[in-house]
């Protein structure tokens, strides 16, 4: 099984990571993490590289999720703007949220 985490290098996301890692040992994980304030590299520390791929990206750039998602079996989404600051100050010229854009990735794979 190949398994794609969004958001897999947060706290919560990088525990789910590591359960997974440990109670599905023939399982593939792939994190895509943009890395910001909350996704943490140091999170995925110890892990087998050869079993554990991180894909730093936005869960909103087609380039990275399109890939991503077509080689999965399934995907597990934990990647979210978690600070309520920070969701209003980065409103950007586009109109889609990031669930929304990934949401219809993940619906068309």
């Amino acid at each position: 099984m190949k398994i794609l985490v969004t958001g897999g290098a947060g706290f919560i996301g990088s525990n789910f990571v590591r359960y997974v890692y440990q109670e599905r040992p023939d399982w593939q994980i792939t994190v895509l993490d943009k890395l910001t304030y909350a996704g943490n590299k140091a999170n995925l520390d110890g892990l087998d590289k050869s079993r554990v791929k991180l894909v730093i990206g936005d869960i909103c750039d087609e380039s990275v999720v399109d890939p991503a998602v077509s080689d999965a079996d399934a995907v597990v989404h934990f990647a979210a703007e978690s600070h309520v600051d920070n969701s209003v100050h980065s409103i950007s010229s586009r109109t889609v949220s990031p669930a929304s854009s990934f949401a219809s990735k993940t619906a068309s794979a």
